[in-house]
């Protein structure tokens, strides 16, 4: 009894949030009050709003990983482990299998993402202005 461990899960501060603003149809985006400029532009498509991949979630202070032989995309961010498929709906949170109402897509060789499934996974909060077509992540 005297030679007793215990581990527990290493406990990831979440990061920093910042403030994405973003208009369907333009490259140009704001994170934190600084512009920056896309490679591929916002789109809804069927009532859902996709977002490139890599930039909204580095700019969430999530560390993401593309790969290409599973069609694959795993987020990090704070505690939260995401895993998902490019054409499913079933993703992973925290090892647990949830689904989503829509799947990933690849456009002009981009991972697009529905705004809504990833940023409220990873614990943000997604703001949507129609008469603008802007999104706001915080």
């Amino acid at each position: 009894m005297d030679d007793i461990r215990f581990q527990y899960a290493a406990l990831a501060p979440e990061p920093e949030r910042q403030k994405i603003v973003l208009k369907l149809g333009s490259k140009d985006a704001v994170v934190g009050g600084k512009a920056y400029k896309l490679d591929v532009a916002p789109f809804a498509l069927n009532g859902t709003t996709y977002l490139p991949l890599r930039f909204v979630t580095e700019a969430m202070g999530a560390k993401v990983d593309w790969n290409q032989k599973l069609n694959r995309v795993t987020v990090l961010r704070g505690n939260r482990f995401m895993e998902m498929w490019l054409n499913k709906k079933q993703f992973i949170l925290n090892g647990s299998k949830k689904e989503a109402a829509v799947a990933p897509i690849s456009k002009g060789g981009r991972t697009l993402v529905p705004v809504r499934l990833v940023s409220e996974q990873l614990g943000l909060v997604v703001k949507w202005e129609g008469k603008t077509s802007t999104v706001t992540v915080e």
